[in-house]
């Protein structure tokens, strides 16, 4: 009889059907004392992390594979989310002990934007997510810092963009992946790219003004704004995604302004 391929064990099915929920993550995958990674995970965290690389299984079935003892996970974490990759805890949740194959969930996203751990962001600095879509001559603009709740709009010259993006201390950026690119500050890094109608304006308006519960965005100053609008759609729905539905403490949204700048 055949040996069975590791791709085709119920826990590889189990680790690939996590993936593919997340496939711009590294999936931290919970098995019993340790975090494993496989595929390109592994040798991605292998290399950043200085982890031995080692394989599951042998031969034309081997799978690169690397782990971490589950309660040291955090430091690991953060070091990878430091060098600007997202990382997606798929925990335990069914009983250790039980028959069987024991069920498994994605519990945690963390990513450089939205970490909330005082071990990435220090208690006095700033970190912000943003979105951003080009229009024509105009680059809208939102970022959020999830520590303190600030939630910025802008529409912003395109031939002053590099000015303007650059403004705030922004460590992830969210751009439409059907779209063409917007350019990003030079030191940026690598962009998540969700589907182009996340940054639609008028849904924008809509689930901006739902948020954060009035009939128009007149009373923030920012009703008479552009693209900005879609971009902070698409930021609520980015994090939405990582965070969860409550969002409670983003309680306002403001227009950018001139004073707004990292000094």
């Amino acid at each position: 009889m055949a040996r069975t391929s590791p791709r085709e064990t119920p826990m590889m099915r189990q680790y690939l059907a996590l993936k593919r929920k997340h496939p711009d993550a590294i999936l931290f995958f919970r098995m019993g004392d340790f975090y494993e990674m496989f595929f390109e995970d592994a040798e991605i965290a292998a290399d950043l992390l200085g982890l031995t690389l080692t394989s599951r299984d042998k031969g034309k079935d081997a799978i690169p594979m690397a782990g971490v003892p589950w309660h040291a996970a955090e430091g690991y974490i953060a070091k990878l989310v430091r060098s600007g990759h997202r990382v997606a805890v798929g925990e335990q949740i069914g009983d250790p002990a039980a028959k069987g194959l024991v069920e498994r969930e994605v519990v945690e996203i963390v990513t450089p934007g939205t970490a909330l751990s005082e071990e990435l962001v220090p208690e006095t600095e700033h970190n912000y997510v943003a979105a951003v879509l080009e229009d024509g001559d105009t680059v809208g603009f939102a970022a959020a810092d999830v520590s303190t709740g600030d939630f910025v709009l802008a529409d912003v010259d395109a031939t002053r963009r590099d000015q303007e993006l650059g403004r705030l201390p922004v460590t992830e950026w969210v751009v439409a992946e059907d779209l063409p690119a917007v350019p990003l500050p030079e030191d940026a890094p690598s962009p998540v790219r969700r589907p182009g109608w996340w940054f639609d304006a008028p849904r924008g308006r809509r689930e901006l003004a739902a948020h954060f519960g009035v009939a128009d965005l007149a009373g923030f100053d920012c009703d008479d704004l552009g693209p900005a609008l879609g971009a902070g759609g698409a930021l609520l729905d980015y994090l939405r995604e990582v965070r969860g539905p409550e969002l409670r403490h983003l309680v306002r949204v403001r227009r950018l302004t001139g004073n707004d700048a990292l000094v």
